[in-house]
């Protein structure tokens, strides 16, 4: 059985699932994202994420920190 699991890596390595990480991006920068890049691949969307959430909240996106506990 194939698994519908979307992996994406953090800046530090770790494998986490994508689609659970959208369900707690912030709703005007993942638009904002999306307006910019779509058509990209999940690693870019969530790279560039990262990116804007630090900008906006001046702290790593919590999935995408080396200790996130989410």
């Amino acid at each position: 059985m194939k698994s519908n699991i979307k992996i994406v890596k953090t800046p530090y390595g770790k494998e986490i699932d994508f689609d659970a990480a959208t369900m707690i991006m912030d709703d005007d920068i993942r638009e904002l994202v999306h307006h910019k890049l779509s058509p990209c691949s999940d690693q870019e969307f969530f790279d560039a994420y990262c990116v804007e959430h630090e900008k906006k909240y001046g702290e790593e996106f919590e999935p995408a920190k080396q200790g996130g506990n989410w």
